[in-house]
């Protein structure tokens, strides 16, 4: 008897923990319901994408989308992103004039001097133009650059600039590494020199439009989004890797709440696991060129290696030779990558090269390689510092180091 009544007790003892266990399932699971209803709702409300900010252009390939006030979807994040009645990234939604008040200064640079990721006040172009309007000679910078950019896009851009009638008082160029591949293997279509042109293919092929033959969408031009991407290095393709970059566009556009979560743990793991570090220290096609041996096999075709230099600084003599007649000065300044800094000797090829050029050409010439040389030998930790996790691309501190050498330079 008491066992009967010890087993229906047991039993009536098992059925309440069941239950117990289903309430707390499904509690759980409504509370998830709700959060994820209102984060859909927050998202949607508040950091919904208004269009891509990126769009192209027949003049110089690609280019930013005026008067935008939205969000960037940068790899796994999103980030504010502004732009002034120009397409140029900036503080505030506004109308820049063609003649200005004060000196103007135009940067431009690829997706370092545009300041990828961060939000246009951290980046040194954001803290130049914050620093230029607190001084009693009110200097205007305007950041110009655009992800992907290179010589041949600096030239087209800055004509394009000059030819609309907006006047300035000095032109910065920021050439990166990553111009090399850029210019061995990109925008032939968007090349006024014949030898460069021929290359074009594709829709490219039509007549080339000048300066004066702009349309900053046409329907039929090509998407220069995907080309314009690869700055970071990314695995082989995998079913696995494309499932996951699935479900982090999705909570991207639709759960932004529920994405920081994500990204924040993903992080977390990633840095305690060195996965970040050891990335950004093996060398990629966009600048393997600058590590010596590196075997660059067919990756810079079709110019090769030493073609896309000479490109590049084809382009950048024929924007310094526009820049003299118009009596503009030019600034040139340069800095590392990571993988630079792990070089014996991280200036390479690309100092002594824009050295040398800007003997000729240039107001000055800025080599902000020895301000981060002086950084990581100061701080162990100096890539988790100066640069963001995972990437290549200034964190807010390290766009202050080229920040300070820029203002020493006399900007």
């Amino acid at each position: 008897m008491n066992s009967a009544a010890n087993e229906a007790g047991r039993g009536v003892a098992e059925r309440d923990s069941r239950r117990r266990v289903a309430v707390a399932g499904l509690t759980a699971l409504y509370c998830l319901a709700i959060f994820l209803a209102l984060d859909f709702l927050y998202s949607r409300l508040f950091h919904h994408p208004a269009g891509s900010v990126r769009i192209p252009d027949l003049v110089f390939s690609h280019t930013l989308r005026p008067n935008f006030d939205g969000y960037d979807i940068w790899g796994e994040r999103k980030y504010r992103f502004i732009t002034d009645s120009l397409g140029f990234k900036d503080a505030a939604v506004r109308d820049i004039p063609l003649r200005p008040q004060g000196r103007r200064v135009i940067l431009i640079g690829d997706s370092f001097t545009e300041g990828l990721g961060v939000p246009f006040e951290e980046s040194f172009a954001g803290t130049l133009a914050a620093a230029g309007a607190q001084r009693a000679a009110n200097t205007e910078f305007l950041d110009a650059a655009v992800l992907s950019y290179s010589p041949a896009l600096y030239y087209r851009k800055i004509k394009f600039l000059i030819d609309s009638g907006l006047v300035f008082d000095e032109v910065v160029v920021l050439p990166d590494l990553s111009d090399v591949f850029d210019e061995a293997t990109s925008y032939f279509c968007f090349d006024d020199f014949a030898q460069y042109a021929a290359l074009c293919r594709g829709v490219g092929a039509k007549p080339q439009p000048r300066s004066d033959d702009r349309s900053s969408s046409p329907a039929d031009a090509p998407n220069p989004i995907a080309a314009a991407m690869p700055e970071r290095v990314v695995p082989q393709n995998s079913a696995l890797r494309d499932a996951t970059h699935a479900v982090g566009v999705f909570l991207q556009r639709n759960l932004t709440v529920t994405d920081a979560l994500r990204l924040i743990v993903k992080f977390k793991l990633l840095d305690w696991s060195g996965a970040f570090k050891r990335e950004q220290f093996v060398p990629s096609e966009r600048i393997g060129w600058s590590v010596p041996d590196y075997d660059a096999g067919n990756d810079y075709a079709p110019l090769g290696v030493d073609g896309g230099i000479a490109r590049g600084l084809l382009h950048m003599q024929a924007l310094a030779d526009l820049l003299a007649q118009r009596h503009i000065p030019l600034t040139v300044a340069v800095y590392p990558w990571p993988l630079s800094l792990i070089q014996a000797d991280p200036a390479g090829r690309w100092v002594p090269m824009w050295r040398q050029f800007c003997a000729a050409n240039c107001k000055a010439f800025v080599d902000i390689f020895p301000d981060f040389i002086a950084a990581r030998d100061a701080h162990a930790d100096w890539y988790d510092r100066y640069f963001v996790p995972g990437d290549a691309h200034f964190s807010a501190a390290g766009h202050r180091i080229v920040f300070d050498a820029l203002t020493r330079a006399g900007l």
